[in-house]
């Protein structure tokens, strides 16, 4: 019997989540090792006093909650208080096998982890309205495998335009691409990596598009630090460009006709195009006045620079010498392509 009444038992408050069947029946095991079991049945023995009833019901119910209590001291408290006192000089790190750390608190892990989450978010682009000195939000898109950052980290300039829907104008670092730039303080360009670039000047660039038609990007800000040549989307939205994706290619297009085509390489939409350095037109060199480029051309049926040249090498064009042509508004109205209307389905009653 000494045996059995030493024996202990464990009792955690009923927390509503555990089986109650056996939460009871261990309650019922402790208050019989305590001698309280009569409590528990709920009458009172007919030669007990009613005092010595009501102190043994408070017994029991004392019993309950002080081993509970006894049982779990440290029930209820913090755990990340109990394991920062544990002793970590010996235990060795997973990821950076330093000793003194475990892997969830490595630096250099979270470092890593930072700079992931840097490289792949999204940034807001907008124009703080309390700067004086007009100064603009670029946020550039991002593709980390591909290694495609339009920053100033890059180490070269690129010919190519980019179509961004991040930045907040049209920016360029060629200023010999610019017709008749005049150098200005146009305030300053936050990159995506928190560096800041003046804009020297502001004025216009012609672009020969997908089509051969050479069109002129107003607007461009000159920002020499900068390593990309970027297209806003959102400008062109400003001047009611509507722009539609699919299949990898992204189009502009100014009501019914596609003005600009962008290609998809990584995650960014590369323009279908180059820049033209001079007068925009079919060409970009006036021929001299001996020259009878231009009237071969319409002899021709308005016939293409590379078709001229070709017959020029054959010595089938009199007269010619350049092959180069002025601007001739008919040629680039009359080359204009339209988008299909879109199929539209129509319920009669």
């Amino acid at each position: 019997m000494s045996n059995n009444t030493t024996m202990k038992y464990a009792c955690e408050q009923f927390d509503g989540k555990t089986n109650f069947g056996i939460w009871q029946s261990t309650v019922k095991d402790i208050l019989v090792q305590q001698g309280l079991l009569k409590p528990l049945l709920g009458n009172k023995p007919e030669s007990m006093d009613q005092d010595d009833w009501e102190e043994l019901q408070a017994k029991a119910v004392s019993t309950i909650r002080g081993r509970s209590r006894s049982r779990n001291p440290g029930h209820g408290k913090d755990r990340s208080k109990s394991r920062g006192k544990q002793d970590k000089s010996s235990i060795e790190c997973w990821y950076c096998k330093e000793i003194g750390h475990i892997a969830r608190r490595c630096p250099e892990r979270k470092e890593k982890k930072n700079g992931k989450k840097h490289v792949n978010n999204a940034n807001v682009a907008e124009e703080d309205d309390k700067s004086s000195d007009g100064d603009l939000y670029l946020v550039s898109s991002v593709e980390q495998q591909e290694g495609n950052l339009l920053s100033v980290r890059d180490n070269s300039f690129s010919t190519e335009w980019f179509l961004d829907s991040a930045c907040s104008f049209h920016m360029c670092p060629h200023k010999e691409w610019f017709d008749c730039l005049t150098p200005c303080d146009g305030g300053t360009v936050l990159m995506g990596n928190d560096a800041v670039c003046k804009v020297m000047g502001i004025c216009t660039i012609k672009i020969k598009m997908f089509d051969g038609i050479v069109r002129t990007l107003g607007d461009v800000r000159y920002i020499p630090d900068l390593k990309k040549n970027l297209i806003s989307l959102g400008t062109l939205d400003s001047i009611d460009c509507s722009i539609s994706i699919k299949d990898g290619v992204m189009k502009v297009s100014k009501g019914a006709m596609v003005i600009m085509k962008g290609q998809k390489i990584g995650n960014l939409y590369k323009l279908i195009g180059n820049t033209v350095i001079g007068g925009a037109s079919v060409s970009t060199h006036v021929g001299s006045s001996n020259d009878n480029s231009e009237l071969w051309h319409k002899r021709l049926g308005h016939l293409s620079e590379g078709g001229m040249l070709e017959l020029h090498k054959r010595k089938l064009l009199q007269g010619v010498k350049s092959c180069k042509l002025d601007f001739y508004k008919f040629c680039v109205f009359g080359k204009q392509k339209r988008v299909s209307f879109k199929a539209a389905s129509h319920t009669s009653k």
